[in-house]
């Protein structure tokens, strides 16, 4: 039985497995990351109503819009270990009493440039009340269900009720690396087809150059996705 591709010479094979490689690698990088990007471009404005609450599952970005939260209440939440991953502030529909246990709350990661990451829009008239405006954050799930200790000072109230919905704050990725590595990722698999099946001569230094050029960008991409001060949507918990 005649084996495929045998007459195919040896340094083309070598190019097609190559380049095949690298449009893998890079779809393996950049289609998870692009997911996400999308996904987060249309976040469903939630304005922390109980009539849009139940329709919120977890996985759902939403922005908030014409949320308030206040200062005097707030907890926290904490792994195993005791230490402080997220400050919880209890975010109500517009208006709404701030004695009022809210059903929502907000899960901010501790560290500053998260905490910079909550844009106020209004302070109400008495100082109670803070307006919340183009919030980004992630549905995680119910309070009392997420794998971490809550975490409330015997002298501050948490403000939120025992299954409050929690909102993990996130910043929105910037989908123009993935969607690149993606992109060229496919055109690396579509240049490694065309390679497997031509037949006529090649010229293999256009091939050894198109190579080293994949093998390049690969190599960037990578160290664009192992670069730990890019933006990305994993929580990273400061060690206090």
């Amino acid at each position: 039985m005649p084996r495929p591709f045998a007459d195919r010479p040896l340094g083309q094979l070598l190019a097609v497995a190559v380049i095949a490689n690298i449009g893998i690698a890079l779809l393996v990088v950049g289609v998870p990351p692009l997911s996400v990007a999308v996904r987060a471009s249309r976040a469903t404005a939630f304005e922390c109503d109980r009539e849009s609450l139940p329709s919120i599952k977890p996985g759902d970005w939403v922005r908030l819009t014409g949320c308030d939260t206040d200062m005097f209440h707030g907890s926290a939440l904490a792994d195993e270990d005791g230490r402080r991953t997220h400050r919880l502030m209890p975010v109500r529909e517009h208006d709404a009493s701030v004695d009022t246990p809210s059903q929502v709350v907000l899960a901010v990661p501790t560290g500053k440039a998260f905490l910079e990451a909550v844009t106020y829009s209004s302070i109400d008239g008495h100082g109670d009340a803070y307006g919340l405006s183009d919030t980004v954050a992630v549905a995680i799930g119910p309070l009392d269900w997420l794998p971490a200790f809550h975490l409330v000072h015997e002298q501050v109230e948490s403000g939120t009720t025992d299954g409050a919905l929690v909102l993990e704050l996130r910043a929105v990725p910037d989908m123009r690396a993935p969607a690149a590595a993606t992109g060229i990722g496919a055109a690396a698999l579509l240049l490694a087809g065309v390679l497997l099946i031509m037949r006529p001569v090649v010229r293999w230094w256009l091939v050894g150059l198109a190579c080293v050029l994949a093998l390049a960008s690969g190599l960037r991409m990578l160290q664009w996705y192992a670069d730990p001060m890019r933006g990305t949507l994993v929580v990273r918990e400061d060690s206090e």
